[in-house]
């Protein structure tokens, strides 16, 4: 499996924002600029993850997508937040993202990762679940409207057959320091599905034994990527990792970029 270390950047009413299990936010600044450093800093693979847009029922945050765009970043973007249906999908691939991420959507429209993905393909498409584990197995966090429930991971399974990856978030770690809890990977052991973990990932040694998880495609790194360039390029160093992934652009994704 190939295994790739992606820089995530969350944004809020156009900012970008370190946030702390999706209950505390601070200031970054611009989320073009934060990509540009990303870009330099040679992640192969930037996730912008506007919350604010599900949130307040508005789509894609075009304009941010059209922005990034403007600075011509080479490291390939997800693009998440704000996406209600096939037409918001292709919007958001024109303006720049090469794949993108649902999430609240595969609840409220049970067939949306199935039509999404046949207008954009399977490997330009990522599912996000927000989760926590409280000892009675695995919770769904939704962060609209701060509500839990049980995970359905039968469900995810079966849209998962419409999409490259699963992004695993971490919910009550993320913002914390070297606490990813590689607990909620368990359910998905007997799968051979692919998961981008993110929340609470600090360290080379931690992104390390995660890769080495039969399941595990990716890492995600948020707050962690901001606090200064020296620390971020021995994160990557020391982390032991090798890029094997390859892109190309595919016919069926209608230009965004193929992952193999």
């Amino acid at each position: 499996m190939i295994k790739r270390i992606v820089g995530v950047i969350t944004v809020m009413n156009n900012w970008a924002v370190q946030s702390i299990g999706y209950n505390t936010y601070r200031p970054l600044g611009r989320p073009e600029i934060i990509a540009q450093n990303l870009d330099r800093w040679q992640l192969e693979e930037i996730v912008v993850s506007d919350i604010s847009r599900s949130r307040h029922g508005l789509g894609p945050n075009i304009e941010l997508l059209e922005t990034i765009a403007q600075k011509k970043i080479s490291t390939p973007l997800t693009y998440i937040g704000g996406i209600r249906d096939v037409s918001d999908a292709l919007k958001v691939i024109k303006s720049g993202a090469d794949r993108i991420g649902i999430e609240s959507l595969i609840d409220s429209k049970p067939e949306a990762a199935k039509n999404i993905s046949s207008a954009i393909g399977a490997q330009a498409l990522v599912i996000a679940q927000s989760v926590f584990t409280n000892g009675n197995g695995l919770k769904k966090f939704n962060y609209i409207d701060k509500t839990t429930s049980n995970l359905n991971t039968n469900k995810i399974l079966d849209n998962m057959t419409s999409a490259s990856e699963l992004l695993l978030i971490d919910v009550k770690n993320e913002g914390k320091s070297e606490s990813f809890n590689k607990k909620i990977l368990t359910p998905f052991h007997e799968s051979d599905i692919q998961i981008i973990c993110f929340g609470g990932i600090s360290t080379g040694s931690q992104i390390s034994n995660l890769l080495n998880n039969k399941n595990v495609s990716a890492v995600g790194i948020g707050n962690f990527l901001n606090y200064s360039e020296l620390a971020n390029w021995n994160l990557i160093k020391n982390s032991q990792h090798k890029s094997t992934r390859q892109l190309s652009y595919g016919k069926l994704t209608q230009g965004a970029k193929e992952w193999f």
